[in-house]
């Protein structure tokens, strides 16, 4: 399937989304398009260096557990 056709097969499925779907679709694209300057980047960098400093995180094999219990749901 060349490029074009997909697009189109893209369209057509959202067309048949509900409300909610909608919105988890806008919410995916905001991450995807939207810019952010230098300075908001760096504005995230130092959020999550705190966060990181006051023990909020997950370690590698912590999050690779949750994402398997997900998985069993």
């Amino acid at each position: 399937m060349d490029l074009k056709m997909k697009k189109y097969t893209m369209i057509e499925k959202i067309m048949q989304l509900d409300e909610v779907e909608i919105q988890k679709l806008e919410a995916a694209f905001i991450d995807v398009f939207e810019e952010v300057s230098l300075e908001e980047y760096n504005k995230e960098l130092e959020r999550a260096d705190k966060s990181i400093d006051q023990g909020n995180y997950f370690e590698h094999n912590e999050a690779l557990k949750k994402i398997r219990s997900w998985r069993e749901k």
